[in-house]
């Protein structure tokens, strides 16, 4: 084995994500920033192919699908406020954590009273069981986005047999893409499920998910930063979310060969056909949108988790500090800081107005 291979199976330690982080801040935000204009661009798509639709309706060359394409929008108009909330609620919470857990855990014992030390255990009991509640609102977001991605993939299907129908070729090859689909929201979810078992997974998983998102609407310069910083996820606690993280990149290499092949099997113009083909390009990247900020969300709540019970763990025994001590007694270092600025970008990037109709 070569050493270069060596070097990019070694693990990131907590203070190497914490420079990685400061050195990727920039990017992050910009990544996150980029990812809401599109969450708010989708909307968009959302309308355009509503209008189509109802011409399609309106012409009366199957039963009306408008409707059910419209209770499809009302989940994604429903879905992004919340979701907005949600990033509101955890980049809160993990500025609490810093400006309030740590220092207040680092604080000498030495001289306090018994009293003290208590109220100190019940404020970090009291933080982690808030943290808990709010954390079990992201996991019944992504179930919401669960029940969306399958709401849309189930419309596309529809749409798409509808077409075949009326088609002299390209029957197979939109088959193939209505399939390729459904493997994709079958991923996402099937990763999601997954991360709501991991229990205090390491720093990894979190720097993981972080990355990811900037490599995947991240710009160029910045995707070529990440070169700096070899990650895995091969080790036994993390394996499985490597393989999800891997069928996932390869099935949306495979919608996308789908897409292009259907197109040009399919040349019709006529209003069914032009739906579909917008159908086509909006489901797949509506399911794939919003995984990134979802993950790295969930991430969050799992890493605020795990460093919440080793900080409470520690102030008990003090013995060894924790990774996440070490660093702010480092010059008041964090994973969190980081984080937080990236969530509130994108905040700021959605538009709740847009979502108002």
């Amino acid at each position: 084995m070569s050493s270069t291979h060596k070097l990019k199976r070694k693990p990131l330690s907590y203070t190497d994500v914490v420079r990685s982080f400061s050195d990727l801040e920039t990017d992050l935000k910009d990544a996150c920033k980029n990812l809401a204009l599109s969450t708010v661009q989708l909307k968009q798509g959302f309308d355009s192919i509503a209008t189509q639709l109802h011409s399609v309706d309106i012409r009366a060359v199957m039963p009306p699908i408008k409707p059910q394409w419209d209770l499809t929008r009302r989940g994604y108009m429903e879905l992004v406020p919340l979701l907005r909330t949600n990033a509101t609620t955890c980049s809160a919470r993990i500025k609490m954590f810093c400006n309030v857990i740590l220092p207040l855990s680092v604080r000498p014992s030495s001289g306090q009273s018994s009293r003290a030390h208590r109220e100190k255990h019940h404020v970090l009991q009291s933080f982690m069981a808030i943290s808990a509640e709010q954390a079990a609102l992201t996991f019944q977001l992504v179930q919401k986005a669960t029940a969306l991605n399958a709401m849309t993939s189930e419309f596309h299907t529809e749409i798409a047999r509808a077409t075949a129908s009326r088609a002299s070729s390209g029957q197979r090859e939109l088959q193939d893409l209505a399939q390729k689909i459904l493997v994709l929201q079958s991923n996402v979810q099937n990763l999601y499920s997954a991360s709501f078992k991991l229990s205090c997974p390491d720093v990894t998983y979190v720097a993981f998910t972080a990355f990811r998102l900037v490599a995947t609407a991240g710009g160029q310069s910045a995707k070529a930063k990440l070169s700096r910083y070899p990650l895995t996820l091969d080790n036994s606690d993390l394996s499985e979310m490597s393989n999800l993280f891997q069928d996932l990149n390869g099935t949306r290499s495979e919608v996308a060969h789908a897409q292009y092949t259907t197109q040009i099997s399919q040349r019709k113009s006529d209003a069914l056909s032009k739906a579909r083909i917008a159908t086509s390009d909006l489901v797949p990247n509506q399911i794939a949108l919003l995984e990134p900020i979802l993950s790295l969300i969930t991430a969050i709540w799992l890493r605020l988790q795990g460093d919440s019970l080793d900080v409470f763990n520690w102030v008990q025994s003090n013995r060894e500090p924790p990774p996440c001590i070490s660093t702010y007694l480092q010059g008041g270092h964090t994973i969190y800081s980081t984080l937080a600025n990236c969530l509130d970008n994108f905040v700021e990037g959605i538009d709740l107005q847009q979502f108002a109709s």
